[in-house]
């Protein structure tokens, strides 16, 4: 009788789907910066550019200084 194959990983695990979202939401970011320049009176490219900024201290689990 064969025996059953140890448990692996599901292939769409949490993490996947997470690499999923995060891929759609950049594409849909990088569409709407292509197709909108502004948004008032601001360059789109300086709000993905903030947003980025952003991100990159929530990831780094950091806060803003505070004065």
């Amino acid at each position: 009788m064969p025996e059953d194959p140890p448990n692996e990983p599901s292939t769409f695990g949490a993490q996947r789907y997470k690499r999923l979202l995060t891929g759609g939401a950049l594409a849909i970011v990088g569409a709407l910066t292509a197709v909108v320049p502004r948004i008032g009176r601001v360059d789109t490219w300086k709000i993905v550019l903030g947003l980025l900024g952003v991100a990159l201290f929530i990831s780094a689990g950091r806060e803003p200084r505070k004065s």
